[in-house]
């Protein structure tokens, strides 16, 4: 994804659709018999999107994931 994206419209809502699988997969994706993204990696797919995308959403998706 671009840093600065042509359609910011377009990349919030394409991050948006990352932290909804991100905050609402794992079940699913045990149920597929697919491994869930360890939180380690969730939380380094957040600091990037943090440190690099400009109008990132802030909303942290493991604060809502971790069990």
């Amino acid at each position: 994804m671009p840093k600065a994206p042509k359609s910011p419209e377009r990349s919030a809502a394409a991050i948006d659709f990352v932290r909804w699988s991100l905050e609402n997969g794992k079940s699913q994706a045990e149920t597929l018999n697919y491994v869930p993204l360890p939180p380690a990696l969730i939380d380094q797919v957040e600091r990037y999107w943090q440190q690099s995308l400009e109008a990132t959403p802030t909303v942290s998706a493991s604060a809502h994931s971790k069990h």
